[in-house]
């Protein structure tokens, strides 16, 4: 009966929260940010400086742990991207054995903003 249970809700968590990268068309495909997601940008604060996505908050890869700081709770949506990718999946990585469930990897900056559509600002 527990295990059928933990099943369920494993389904249920994975369709109200498809974590990670998505492939194929739907990697392309635009997405609304829900309302109480929190889009991060692991760049340095330097590179976050120089333009980010509108409405970004700035946790470098290395510093992940500040978000509970941000208010981020463990099962909140969370979108991640930098500039090439590379350091969003490191940050899921760390982000998934501190137990947050919800992380969507959007990739570089010019990606994320594409399927975001959103505007770079400094």
């Amino acid at each position: 009966m527990k295990k059928r249970i933990f099943f369920l809700l494993g389904i249920l968590q994975f369709f109200l929260c498809s974590p990670g990268s998505a492939n194929g068309a739907e990697k392309n495909a635009p997405v609304k940010m829900e309302k109480n997601a929190l889009l991060i940008d692991v760049r340095t604060p330097e590179e976050f400086a120089a333009g980010h996505l509108k409405g970004a908050v700035n946790i470098p890869a290395g510093n992940i742990d500040l978000l509970q700081k941000k208010g981020a709770k463990k099962d909140s949506p969370l979108y991640l991207y930098c500039r090439s990718g590379r350091r969003v999946k490191a940050a899921v990585k760390d982000l998934k054995k501190e137990g947050y469930t919800c992380l969507y990897d959007f990739g570089g900056m010019k990606e994320a903003g594409k399927r975001l559509s959103l505007p770079v600002v400094k």
